[in-house]
């Protein structure tokens, strides 16, 4: 549902930079607050003794998705990436994480919980969902067969898999700047 608002928005003609705010508003909230929710209940369940550490944590997801939010409507636009996982991105790793594997120890939670939110920040370049597409059809397969197997481990492996596409990506288009200014 996400992705309709700034569709519909562009195939009536109403675009404006109020919505485009206001889109990031409605973000902010159900991407940044109630993950941060999620974080803070799914590990005081099981360690009220750390208030204070879950509330930073949880706390750091908010405001990492505010200022995500907010350089992302002031940065100029990049049709393949985006810079820092995306607020949506960053949800749905940590909600499908908990639905997945909800016995997760309370530590990998927050370190977990704690990366995905500075990855957020971060300035490595994540793909894009038309990216994705382009990915090869055998990927897609293995992805669905080992879902079929064993799904918690499947969605670990391709949460990590995404985490980590970024700085390996970072890795690849620096060398390739390094070369052009070598060449």
């Amino acid at each position: 549902l996400d992705g309709c608002d700034g569709n519909l928005a562009r195939h009536w003609r109403c675009t404006s930079p109020f919505g485009a705010q206001l889109d990031s508003m409605a973000d902010m909230t159900a991407f940044g607050v109630a993950t941060a929710l999620l974080a803070y209940y799914w590990v005081m369940e099981k360690e009220p003794s750390w208030t204070i550490l879950v509330m930073v944590v949880s706390g750091l997801v908010a405001l990492m998705s505010a200022i995500r939010l907010a350089r992302f409507n002031v940065s100029p636009s990049n049709a393949s990436y985006f810079q820092g996982i995306p607020t949506t991105g960053a949800a749905c790793i940590i909600a499908i994480t908990y639905l997945t594997s909800p016995h997760l120890a309370p530590i990998w939670v927050l370190v977990l919980v704690g990366f995905v939110a500075l990855l957020m920040v971060s300035f490595f370049p994540y793909m894009k969902l038309a990216q994705a597409r382009r990915l090869p059809l055998w990927l897609y397969i293995t992805a669905i067969v080992s879902a079929l197997i064993n799904l918690p481990v499947t969605i670990l492996m391709v949460a990590t898999a995404y985490i980590c596409s970024g700085p390996i990506l970072w890795i690849r288009q620096e060398r390739e700047r390094k070369s052009e200014r070598e060449a």
